[in-house]
């Protein structure tokens, strides 16, 4: 039975992680470089993921998705602060510094619900997952840019004012994929089609957001090895807790609330993704340790190529 399900979520799975291993192997040719990467991320967010959002929400019926809006969202600020809680005390059980201290405060409770837990839900739950994972990204978002980066104020002349706090949160409250998602909702509630002239060419766009993360991806993974040594014990413990206890926690928490079977996955897929990409952004920006930061994020996405689809069958 275990076997059955786990072909079943392998088959959508590996063709994400074929994408991957071309932008692996793009950024080796150096097709893909550090410049091309941050570009195509811009592309991404700024243009196709929101194409991709809105398409998803105009074309399927969304009306059950909905009701479980609140939760989701919910649900990805808490999956941040149950890790958040985790790795204080972990941090404070071993005297660690400010650098390695803020680093795996925020790589062990903030994930990569986006670039890989939206495509990961669409691939496994079809357009009712790919929504309910950016509700839950929203919520893993607003952690972020809240409790996430508040171990970086510790540093004595770089400080995040709560001003700057402020304007982060409203940023990600008025970014280009939220507005377009909650359009695509207005038109399906609305019950709205579509003409021919805009559906085609909206349906392609939205058809290579999730290649064009992948590649992406692939080139960050490429770009943090030859880049970054890795940090064995930190990567340890990190991985531990982004990837076995708080999908652990998620799970037993989901069977007691009022959600439905497909976000409950979403729910305990979403907090089974590894370290956030941007967690190394905001190493380096801060003055972190960001050999931590980069190589927690890289190995746990290699990891998390098996145990993903591991804990998907095992739901399933």
């Amino acid at each position: 039975m275990l076997w059955t399900s786990f072909a079943k979520i392998v088959i959508p799975y590996a063709s994400l992680v074929l994408i991957i291993a071309v932008g692996v192997f793009a950024a080796w040719q150096r097709i893909l470089t550090t410049e091309r990467i941050n570009a195509l991320s811009e592309f991404v967010t700024v243009l196709i993921l929101p194409i991709f959002m809105f398409w998803n929400a105009a074309s399927g019926s969304i009306s059950s998705v909905l009701s479980q809006a609140p939760w989701m969202v919910g649900l990805g600020f808490g999956v941040g602060l149950a890790g958040f809680i985790l790795t204080s005390l972990y941090v404070r059980i071993r005297n660690l510094e400010w650098p390695k201290h803020s680093v795996t405060i925020l790589s062990g409770s903030t994930g990569n619900t986006g670039f890989l837990g939206i495509p990961i839900c669409t691939a496994i739950f079809g357009s009712h997952g790919t929504i309910l994972a950016l509700l839950f990204d929203l919520g893993a978002t607003f952690y972020f840019f809240t409790l996430g980066i508040s171990p970086f104020q510790r540093t004595d002349d770089l400080k995040l004012t709560g001003l700057s706090r402020l304007r982060l949160m409203l940023k990600q409250l008025v970014s280009p994929t939220l507005i377009a998602l909650l359009l695509g909702l207005g038109l399906d509630l609305l019950g709205w089609q579509l003409p021919d002239y805009i559906r085609l060419p909206v349906s392609s766009l939205a058809a290579i957001a999730i290649p064009v993360m992948m590649l992406i991806l692939g080139g960050v993974i490429f770009d943090t090895a030859k880049n970054h040594c890795i940090d064995k014990i930190g990567v340890v413990v990190i991985g531990l807790i982004k990837l076995v206890i708080l999908p652990g926690l998620m799970w037993l928490l989901v069977t007691f609330l009022p959600l439905t079977a497909t976000a409950r996955g979403v729910v305990v897929l979403g907090s089974a993704m590894p370290s956030a990409i941007m967690g190394v952004t905001f190493a380096a920006r801060y003055g972190a340790d960001e050999n931590l930061a980069s190589s927690a994020t890289m190995l746990t996405t290699l990891i998390s190529l098996l145990t993903i689809p591991l804990i998907a069958a095992i739901w399933r």
